[in-house]
């Protein structure tokens, strides 16, 4: 009989509730882990990322001031190495003036500038806007108090709203102090803050949000809405202006906050203060934009604890599946044993140990790219130092090449300006010799006439270094060009076709005429240079009025009023390179001994010389063309004056001339015993002191050279003094004035005679000496 064998029943339902009381435990712990430690992190995230947040926008407030003062600094420094490099207030006034237009023709933020003396006196002024302007800007300086003093150190004003145009301005100075530490005066510049507006523009920009100036009473001085800033509009109420205005004035940085912006909008933002000037700089940034990684990340924290919660309730079914399975397991087969199965192996798997977790890190990838910028800028700054110093090192040796020229052309002028004296001296007393109506005369007249124009060539071959005295006058460009045109014709040659082309109402300007026509030769000649198989040369003018729109889009334009001279010829043209050495001193394109490299350098220092510029445009194998433009002159054109008649006053009494030179000390002695003078002409100081210690009677006037072998006329005249106290002096010599100068001669105490001179000019100098 079969036994039957009753199987023990077994409720299905207990594994499945361990395995639900095991997954609702793993998802609860995993939740509730993460729900503390998570938001425990994002608060501190929250509160770390606020501290970056202020900490950036306090960073971002001091780079806008330093960007700001940087400005402020560079035109400080600009103006401050004008003063060393050219110490202006000891240039004559003519070049004072040059000096002032060239620094605006660089520097379009400045309106106005001003040289001042150390007595408050307005020695040079140049402008770029009306004469009202620029002499409501020199009353200024005159009444500013802080000039009154012996300043030693950079000037800021206040800034202040131009009631003719509108514009808010400061007032730049500098002290300019000699080798010795000795205050000479101030060099002021009338700065337009405009050009600060696009400086703030750019750091919107770059900060994202709004950046403004302001200064210590709260008014806008730089803000991307211009009518407000020129409306001057105080926003004192805003929070970083009113902690500004309530500081001590010392430079530093306020602490970030948030606000109601200079928008409208909510925002955060801060101040940084210059310092010097009295201002601040305000970046702000809107709340949201500056909060927006801290929203994006709080949102997408959230999008992973739900998404980590399901995933962790899915794996906690799991785990607590395989950890119930082996148990369910265990049960079955301990009932199909109990039931009379017999014995059978159990197996059970478990799970083993869980793998630890590893955590990533980028920081390393954030300081890598943080050492590569700051490398970056490191190379940068170098480059931009090693640019800057082959520039300088390259005007440094222009200047030296000038300065040597300069010293030559002065002693190459010295000895032609002697020969010059003889020759005009010998004629002068021909022609008082010679009975009226003489053939002769004429003869004398064109030896005079030459003698002329030798001391113009004089003048000519000091014009490229700038140092020869001219004399402006209004002149007519055409009129000038036309008489000259016989002598290009036969300077260039028959195998060039020479076509003058006269602008029609052709406006004047003011210059010397031999600078006019030594710019016309020296183009004519380098034409001819560069047509050697024969071509076209061709001059025209014209009148040209400039505007700062077309300036700005012609780089080397200057605005303004202009004639236009144009010399064009269809030669063999230049490249790029050559045309940027075209104006060096010694730089030439000619064969060894065909030419000097003097030729355009001259034009260049004439045309600067007198307030202008040059353009040029060449192509090899297309030709060239030099445009020259000339200031207008806004004066009537001179009336043509009388010559006045000649007058040489005679005289009695011994003179003593003292000339190294002995065809000057001839002629000039003749000269003195025609006016009526005894004369005693001598050689050397060494004879001079001689026979003043030899000689009784008094002399009556001492003439002497400045410069001469072993010692010179004011070391002559000291000594002189001590034998016969009194003694009148007048000081004659052929240098040029800047060489002079450097003699101590032309003080306006003492009497100075420039050679070649004539008699009459002789006999006026020697009259007004005595009498003194």
């Amino acid at each position: 009989m079969p036994i039957a064998i009753k199987r023990r029943s077994t409720n299905p339902s207990s594994p499945l509730s361990l395995t639900s009381t095991l997954a609702f435990a793993l998802v609860a712990f995993v939740v509730v882990a993460f729900l503390f430690f998570g938001g425990l992190l994002l608060l501190l995230y929250v509160q770390t990322h606020q501290i970056v947040i202020f900490d950036n926008q306090r960073s971002m407030a001091q780079d806008a001031a330093r960007s700001v003062s940087g400005l402020i600094r560079e035109k400080t420094d600009l103006l401050s190495a004008v003063i060393r490099l050219d110490a202006p207030l000891r240039l004559p006034p003519e070049k004072q003036r040059i000096l002032l237009d060239g620094l605006l023709s660089v520097q379009p933020s400045f309106r106005s500038l001003c040289l001042m003396d150390e007595n408050r006196k307005i020695t040079a002024r140049a402008s770029r806007l009306t004469e009202q302007a620029l002499r409501m800007f020199c009353d200024a300086l005159e009444r500013n108090p802080v000039f009154s003093g012996r300043a030693a150190e950079n000037y800021v004003s206040p800034v202040h709203i131009d009631p003719l145009t509108g514009e808010p301005l400061v007032i730049l100075a500098v002290p300019s102090i000699d080798l010795f530490r000795e205050f000479d005066g101030y060099l002021a510049a009338e700065f337009n803050l405009k050009f600060m507006w696009e400086m703030v523009d750019r750091l919107n920009r770059r900060t994202g949000g709004e950046a403004y100036v302001v200064d210590r009473l709260g008014s806008l001085i730089a803000y991307g809405d211009a009518g407000r800033v020129l409306r001057a509009e105080n926003v004192g109420s805003l929070r970083p202006v009113r902690d500004f205005t309530a500081s001590s004035g010392v430079e530093g940085v306020s602490e970030a906050a948030v606000y109601q912006g200079i928008s409208g909008d909510r925002v955060v933002g801060a101040y940084s203060a210059l310092g010097t000037p009295d201002w601040a700089v305000v970046v702000e940034v809107v709340w949201g934009d500056a909060y927006r990684p801290v929203i994006g990340n709080v949102l997408l924290s959230f999008a992973v604890f739900f998404a980590f919660s399901v995933l962790a309730g899915v794996l906690g079914v799991l785990i607590a599946r395989r950890l119930a399975s082996p148990l369910v397991r265990l049960t079955e087969t301990a009932g199909l044993i109990a039931d009379g199965a017999g014995e059978m192996p159990v197996v059970v798997r478990g799970p083993r140990e869980v793998a630890g977790l590893a955590s990533a890190f980028n920081s390393m990838t954030s300081q890598l790219l943080q050492s590569r910028a700051s490398l970056e800028a490191q190379l940068v700054e170098i480059k931009n130092g090693q640019e800057e110093k082959a520039n300088l090192e390259q005007k440094l040796f222009q200047a030296q090449k000038m300065e040597s020229i300069g010293r030559l052309a002065g002693g190459v002028a010295h000895d032609f300006n002697n020969m010059l004296n003889v020759i005009l001296g010998y004629a002068e007393l021909i022609r008082l010799d010679a009975p009226p109506r003489d053939q002769l005369l004429l003869h004398i007249g064109e030896i005079e006439r030459a003698a002329g124009q030798a001391r113009d060539v004089t003048r000519q071959l000091l014009a490229f270094s700038r140092k020869q005295i001219i004399s402006p006058v209004s002149l007519d460009v055409n009129d000038l060009i036309g008489k000259n045109g016989e002598t290009l014709a036969r300077l260039i040659g028959e195998d060039i076709d020479l076509r003058f082309f006269p602008g029609a109402d052709l406006w004047r300007v003011k210059l010397d005429p031999s600078q006019l026509n030594q710019i016309v030769f020296n183009l004519a000649i380098n034409a001819r240079d560069a047509m050697p198989d024969g071509g076209k040369l061709t001059i025209e003018t014209a009148n040209a009025s400039l505007d700062e729109t077309y300036c700005r889009d012609h780089p080397g334009y200057n605005p303004g009023d202009y004639v236009r001279l144009t010399v064009s010829d269809n030669g063999i043209g230049m490249d790029r390179e050559t045309i940027s050495h075209l104006f060096e001193p010694f730089f030439t394109t000619k064969e060894v001994g065909k030419g000097t490299g003097l030729g355009l350098a001259t034009v260049y220092g004439i045309v600067k010389q007198n307030g202008g510029f040059i353009n040029v445009y060449s192509e090899p194998g297309q030709g060239t063309s030099l445009h020259i433009y000339f200031l207008k002159d806004s004066g009537a054109a001179p009336a043509t004056a009388k010559p006045e008649a000649k007058m040489m006053p005679a005289g009695e009494g011994v003179i003593i001339l003292v000339e190294d030179d002995e065809m000057v000390r001839s002629i000039t002695a003749i000269e003195l015993e025609k006016l009526g003078y005894q004369v005693l002409p001598l050689k050397s100081p060494e004879d001079a002191l001689s026979a003043f210690r030899q000689r009784k009677p008094a002399f009556k006037l001492l003439i002497t050279d400045v410069i001469m072998p072993g010692m010179n006329g004011i070391e002559l005249k000291t000594q002189i003094a001590a034998l016969q106290p009194g003694i009148k002096v007048l000081f004659m010599s052929g240098y040029t004035a800047n060489t002079i100068v450097h003699h101590g001669v032309l003080d306006k105490k003492l009497h100075f005679l420039q050679k070649p001179f004539t008699l009459e000019e002789l006999a006026r100098k020697v009259r007004e000496a005595i009498e003194d």
